[in-house]
C-alpha cells in the first residue's frame, strides 16, 4: 500500500455519497478532511476531498504503474495485487456497505478482499489491528470528536491510535506546529492545522470518508443548553416555567 496513487485511487472509487443516501437515512455525510467543520476555522475548506470519480481512479493507477492482468491489475513490478480489508462488523449494514466499495474497486481492477472473507468481530479486529497484523493491508475505523482539534493523539509517532502506523519527519513537524508554543497565537494555530491538512490529503495514508450527525431532544423547558465544544452544559443548563 505503499504507494499514494494506489490510495487515492481507492479513495475515488469509493461512492460515497450514494451509501450515505441509501443506508443512512440523511444522517451521514461525506468528508473531505480530518478536521470536520465542527472545529471551524481550523477546517480547510479548500480541500474537495475525494469525490467519486472513477475516471479519475483509473487514472491515477495507470500513471503509477498498476497495468490490467486479465481481470485484475498487478503491482508494477508485475506481481500480484490482492488488498485484503479488516472492517468491523458493527451493524446490520456494515457487510452490504463494504461489499458494495469492494465491488467499486472492483470496477477499476482492484482485487480487494475481507480478512477472514467477511467483516470481522469488533474484538477480533480490535486484537488484529493493535497489533498490527500482517495479514491486514487496509483497515477501516472511527472516533468521536472530543473539544480539542488537536490530531496528535491520533498521528503523532508516539501516539497509542496511530494505528495505521506511518511515521514522517515532514508530518512530525507539521503536528507539533500545531500544539507549539507559538500555537497560542489563534492565526499561527488555524495556519499549522491548514498545512497538516493539506499535507494529509497529498499522503492519503488516512483518508477521511463520512461524519454523521446526532440528534438530541431537549424539553423545551430547558434553558442555556447548547452541544458546541465550547459550552460546559452542566454548569449553565436552567429550567424555565
Amino acid at each position: 500500500m505503499d504507494n499514494p496513487n494506489l490510495r487515492k485511487a481507492m479513495a475515488y472509487a469509493m461512492n460515497i455519497d450514494a451509501v450515505a443516501k441509501r443506508y443512512y437515512h440523511g444522517l451521514s455525510f461525506r468528508v473531505n478532511t480530518l478536521i470536520p467543520e465542527q472545529f471551524g476555522n481550523y477546517t480547510d475548506k479548500s480541500i474537495k476531498g475525494y469525490p467519486y470519480n472513477l475516471k479519475k481512479a483509473n487514472q491515477l493507477l495507470d500513471k503509477a504503474g498498476y497495468k490490467k492482468k486479465g481481470e485484475y491489475r498487478v503491482q508494477p513490478n508485475g506481481k500480484k495485487l490482492v488488498i485484503n480489508i479488516a472492517v468491523r462488523n458493527n451493524s446490520s449494514t456494515a457487510e452490504p456497505v463494504w461489499q458494495n466499495y469492494i465491488q467499486q474497486w472492483k470496477k477499476i481492477g482492484l482485487n480487494v478482499k475481507f480478512v477472514g472473507g467477511r467483516p470481522m468481530d469488533f474484538n477480533n479486529w480490535v486484537q488484529d489491528v493493535q497489533n498490527d497484523d500482517p495479514k491486514i493491508d487496509v483497515f477501516e475505523g472511527g472516533w468521536s470528536l472530543s473539544s480539542e482539534p488537536s490530531p496528535n493523539d491520533l498521528y503523532n509517532e508516539a501516539a497509542p491510535y496511530n494505528m495505521a502506523r506511518f511515521v514522517s519527519p515532514t508530518q512530525s513537524k507539521l503536528l507539533a506546529n500545531i500544539d507549539s508554543e507559538k500555537a497560542f497565537n489563534p492565526s499561527y494555530r488555524e495556519q499549522a492545522f491548514k498545512k497538516w491538512q493539506k499535507w494529509m490529503y497529498d499522503e492519503a495514508y488516512v483518508v477521511p470518508t463520512t461524519n454523521s450527525y446526532s440528534v438530541t431532544a431537549v424539553n423545551k423547558k430547558v434553558s442555556n443548553w447548547s452541544l458546541k465544544p465550547s459550552s460546559n452544559n452542566w454548569f449553565n443548563a436552567g429550567f424555565t416555567k
